[in-house]
């Protein structure tokens, strides 16, 4: 399924880099959701991969019901899940 047929439109890559930015632990970042990660293999800023920091790993098993949380039902609500 592409993203496109999930939320009828398509991802630009300027509004996806600023996602990004914003998810990010960099400096410029605000969440600290992720993390950038060197690709070992090529040398191109272009292929950086993104991983989950220990707080996004928090909040990812939050949102799944993995763990007993009291912000649990207040973030749910927050973001209509």
């Amino acid at each position: 399924m592409k993203y496109r047929e999930v939320y009828g439109r398509g991802v630009n890559p300027s509004a996806l880099s600023r996602t990004l930015k914003y998810l990010s632990d960099d400096t410029d970042g605000t969440l600290g959701l992720i993390s950038y990660a060197d690709n070992p293999f090529v040398k191109d800023a272009r292929f950086k991969s993104v991983a989950l920091t220990k707080i996004g790993r928090t909040l990812q098993k939050i949102l799944h019901g993995e763990t007993a949380s009291t912000f649990q039902s207040k973030i749910k609500n927050q973001i209509n899940v």
